[in-house]
């Protein structure tokens, strides 16, 4: 899987799908617009599938697939998918992208080891926090139990959304809650930036539970959340 920032210039982003040779790609119609002019630099002529945005269908446009109805033309069997190989710990599983600050972004390649230590690793730093103020860990989950929710407003294509947020709620069987853009936090005046954080308590980028919302509320009366591009 390549994760890759919606939000880059017309340049950057075709750089970086260039330079990962995805064989499908999948965009909304507004990043197909700003890519439909450069498909012909595009590698490997990769299946490019088009996703709904705002819940209307997307118009056709050359060199693309609708994603929808890719998924009603599949007459195969359900379970294909088991058929392919199995993955080893050392396999390749991920791109995630630099910033580009200095320059273009720049790939970041992840095995299938290294992908999944993110949620792994802040399972084991709750429950060592627990063991140390001499509290049992917390047990492992099963369908029935009650379990929290998560409001994640990084981006996915972001490490710290995708791996350290999205992995670690779906782990854990609890329920997600993805913002549509990232959004800053204005206290006494004072902007802080949550880019690439999870919203959380008191605006410190931890996981904020469904029930801690009206906390963080009550606390900072004059907090204003608005969405930024």
């Amino acid at each position: 899987m390549v994760a890759i920032n919606g939000w880059l210039p017309a340049g950057p982003l075709l750089h970086c799908l260039t330079s990962t040779t995805a064989k499908v790609i999948v965009i909304d119609p507004e990043r197909a617009e700003r890519l439909t002019p450069h498909l012909s630099e595009l590698k490997a002529a990769p299946t490019i599938l088009l996703a709904a945005a705002g819940g209307r269908e997307p118009r056709p446009r050359p060199g693309m697939v609708s994603f929808d109805a890719a998924i009603d033309q599949y007459r195969g069997p359900e379970e294909a998918w088991r058929s392919e190989p199995e993955c080893s710990l050392d396999d390749n599983a991920t791109i995630f992208f630099t910033s580009g600050t200095t320059g273009l972004p720049k790939g970041v390649l992840s095995s299938q080891r290294g992908f999944m230590q993110g949620y792994l690793a802040n399972n084991f730093s709750r429950d060592r926090y627990k063991v140390t103020m001499g509290l049992p860990p917390v047990p492992y989950p099963v369908p029935s139990d009650q379990v929290g929710c998560m409001a994640i407003a990084s981006p996915l294509m972001h490490v710290a959304g995708c791996t350290s947020a999205m992995m670690s709620a779906t782990n854990n069987g609890g329920k997600v809650v993805l913002m549509r853009k990232v959004s800053s936090v204005y206290h006494s005046g004072v902007e802080a930036n949550l880019h690439a954080c999870v919203v959380g308590q008191r605006g410190r980028g931890k996981a904020l539970s469904c029930g801690e919302g009206h906390q963080v509320r009550s606390s900072y009366s004059d907090c204003e959340l608005r969405e930024t591009s």
